[in-house]
């Protein structure tokens, strides 16, 4: 077993060196990339039995990856995290083309040292594959964590656009078959009402920020932070 420390005066982090190769900035989502033995030996240990998430954080949040690193020092992700840390029993994770990363773990190398396609130097058609091949890894990935994990988490919650061609009603659908009640948020009117801002946003994640939006993620996860940990996740609400 290797054993993990914590970051430097963030406890919260911690570091453990999964990768026994040298880890290098990987700039786009290639094939690649997206299925690099760094990324792959993070993920078998996310699915291992020595990880486990912490202790009374039985509720999996879902949520989008930021194009700066780490994560919850972004603009975009510390936003999340302020309405994340007002419910003890929340887990962010967060998706990337990186895999399925618990929070507690991004400070490790692996996790910010790559970045998303850079459209300008590939076809449209190369990047739709790409963004393809991504949904499909990570949908399986979600899986492999959520089988791995079912038995800790009494809810999961999905922090994303309700679009038709993302992955929500597949992990919708897979939560069922594993009997894990699933939340969608923002709701369908929320996104409706604050689709016209996205053509004015210089990033695609600012919509993952507006203040309609993170007010549903609010209320949701006030919601399901509601549920007594003794109900039974057949009951759901």
């Amino acid at each position: 077993m290797i054993m993990s420390a914590t970051y430097p005066n963030f406890p919260e982090y911690k570091l453990k060196n999964v990768y026994k190769g040298e880890t290098f900035f990987k700039r786009g989502a290639t094939r690649d990339h997206i299925f690099h033995e760094e990324f792959e030996e993070w993920q078998k240990f996310f699915c291992s039995g020595e990880y486990l998430p912490p202790a009374g954080k039985d509720i999996a949040l879902f949520h989008v990856c930021t194009w700066a690193k780490p994560y919850d020092f972004s603009y975009i992700g510390k936003k999340i995290r302020e309405v994340t840390n007002k419910f003890e029993r929340i887990h962010p994770i967060i998706l990337s083309n990186a895999g399925v990363i618990p929070y507690e773990y991004q400070m490790n190398p692996a996790f910010c040292a790559y970045d998303w396609i850079q459209t300008e130097d590939i076809s449209g058609e190369e990047a739709l594959r790409l963004k393809n091949l991504y949904q499909h890894s990570l949908l399986n990935r979600i899986k492999n964590y959520l089988t791995s994990k079912q038995q800790h988490y009494k809810t999961v919650v999905h922090y994303c656009m309700p679009i038709k061609d993302s992955i929500v009603t597949d992990i919708h659908d897979f939560c069922k078959t594993i009997d894990l009640p699933y939340f969608h948020t923002p709701g369908l009117e929320t996104f409706r009402n604050s689709k016209g801002a996205l053509t004015n946003l210089k990033d695609l994640g600012d919509f993952y920020i507006l203040d309609p939006v993170l007010s549903d993620l609010e209320n949701t996860l006030k919601k399901v932070s509601s549920i007594d940990r003794s109900v039974n996740r057949n009951t759901g609400l």
